[in-house]
């Protein structure tokens, strides 16, 4: 590099005429000057394409180097992605607490109605002042007239506290056959006494609903206008 000092002693040595030495010295300068920016501007660049080069992932960043034409590439690869572990715990089903629900037992029959449980209070054998026998108990009610076919009644449901029971006429019965029968019967006068208070209801039910026989004086009527029957162990 020259110096300001060797610039000038050149142009006068070179030309002899003292008179252009402002200028060359005027010029001198401007060379010095812009020699210098150009040494600045590329050690700033240098800096500037350093900088650059932490940028983020897959991002280049080029830089030229002063005045020599130089190209640096600078390229960061951000490989690693923190994906992190979800807390996915685990889910709580738990136990269902269904327990044992108390459903109970079916009472079919108590002491008082039904088919089973106590028996039917005025099971037994009877004859009847027609001399007719009665052979009854939780099932069936079977009168033999001591001639031709027994009549027998199947034993559906009876009930002791209100002294009725609800029958179906057997098929081979003589009368009313696979219809519905209702007992009704009474204690009176140290005696048992019952009435057949329907013989011929279409279904159990209509049986059942039917209104009891009178028991104010079995012995006289209340029993569809006669008197009940006296049966005799």
């Amino acid at each position: 590099m020259h110096t300001i000092r060797d610039l000038v002693h050149i142009t006068k040595t070179a030309s002899g005429r003292i008179a252009r030495r402002p200028l060359l010295l005027s010029t001198a300068l401007a060379l010095s000057v812009g020699a210098c920016s150009g040494d600045d501007d590329g050690t700033a660049g240098g800096t500037t394409g350093t900088t650059s080069g932490t940028t983020a992932a897959s991002t280049s960043s080029t830089a030229t180097t002063g005045t020599t034409g130089t190209t640096a590439t600078t390229t960061t690869d951000a490989s690693s992605t923190d994906t992190g572990t979800g807390d996915t715990g685990a889910s709580d089903t738990g136990t269902g607490d269904t327990g044992t629900g108390d459903t109970g037992a079916s009472d079919t029959g108590t002491g008082d109605t039904g088919t089973g449980g106590v028996g039917l209070e005025i099971a037994g054998m009877y004859v009847d002042e027609w001399g007719t026998s009665h052979d009854i108990d939780e099932s069936t009610w079977t009168m033999d007239f001591g001639g031709g076919t027994p009549a027998v009644f199947h034993v559906l449901s009876y009930d002791n506290d209100a002294d009725f029971l609800v029958a179906r006429n057997d098929d081979a019965n003589d009368y009313n056959p696979g219809l519905y029968s209702r007992f009704d019967w009474t204690y009176a006068m140290g005696a048992l006494w019952y009435c057949q208070t329907v013989f011929d209801a279409p279904t159990a039910q209509d049986a059942e609903n039917a209104p009891p026989a009178d028991a104010t004086d079995p012995s006289t009527g209340g029993c569809g206008g006669f008197a009940w029957t006296n049966l005799t162990p």
